[in-house]
């Protein structure tokens, strides 16, 4: 097939040429005669203007709240903080929502809690009321079993004097996930180091990013990088086991 001969000179300065003095792309046709590339030139200068404003843009970035971990308790504070139109940004270092872990029993009290987030509704019909508990060695002796009504819990605002439900940790996740706006939960986003600058909380990032807040909450697990920076004591395994 035939094919057209071109060269392109990124940026060419070429002086004027018919009328124009300003560095130019151009292409050369068979003819010998330079022709402006018009589309290419707007493309080289919107470059130019993105790379600028990159250069200028501080690394460093200030939010009201941020909040370390995107578990449970890391995102009930965030669905917390947008009802009470807070901003926060939750620093998460998956690169999605956790799947890990199985059941999670829920008893009256977090379901108060989840009432008051707004969330309770979406989960309360996927699961059974627990009414029993039976604790069993790893024989299978019965060591000790009671009614949840025993337990003396009050009231909550829906299934129950005593409502006490399992289900699973990642649909409960994914349902807290679903009350935030999508820019609010960044993954792939681990704190590395916390400091403190001018009186405010600085987090690291990988990639050197610092992000300074007001409040930082910690949710960030066992092993917290934000307790840590508190002076909090370091976790100690208790040597109790469960196996679901």
């Amino acid at each position: 097939p035939r094919r057209s001969c071109f060269c392109l000179w990124q940026p060419m300065h070429v002086g004027r040429v018919e009328g124009l003095s300003r560095p130019r792309t151009y292409r050369l046709q068979q003819n010998g005669v330079l022709r402006p590339l018009q589309h290419h030139v707007a493309l080289t200068s919107h470059r130019r203007s993105t790379l600028v404003a990159k250069a200028a843009a501080s690394p460093e970035q200030h939010v009201p709240v941020a909040i370390a971990g995107a578990g449970i308790a890391g995102l009930s504070a965030a669905v917390a903080f947008y009802k009470l139109g807070v901003s926060a940004v939750v620093l998460e270092r998956a690169s999605a929502l956790r799947r890990e872990g199985s059941a999670i029993s829920l008893w009256s009290n977090a379901w108060r809690a989840l009432d008051a987030l707004g969330v309770s509704h979406k989960l309360r019909g996927d699961y059974n009321l627990l009414t029993r508990v039976e604790l069993v060695s790893s024989k299978g002796k019965q060591l000790r079993s009671f009614t949840l009504k025993e337990c003396g819990t009050k009231a909550a605002a829906a299934g129950g004097p005593n409502e006490t439900r399992g289900m699973f940790r990642a649909h409960l996740l994914e349902q807290l996930a679903d009350m935030l706006p999508d820019d609010v939960i960044r993954y792939n986003s681990c704190v590395t180091a916390v400091t403190t600058a001018q009186g405010k909380p600085q987090l690291q990032l990988p990639n050197g990013e610092v992000i300074s807040c007001d409040v930082l909450v910690g949710a960030d697990g066992a092993n917290s990088l934000v307790a840590q920076h508190l002076g909090l004591p370091a976790t100690n395994y208790a040597g109790y086991m469960a196996y679901r």
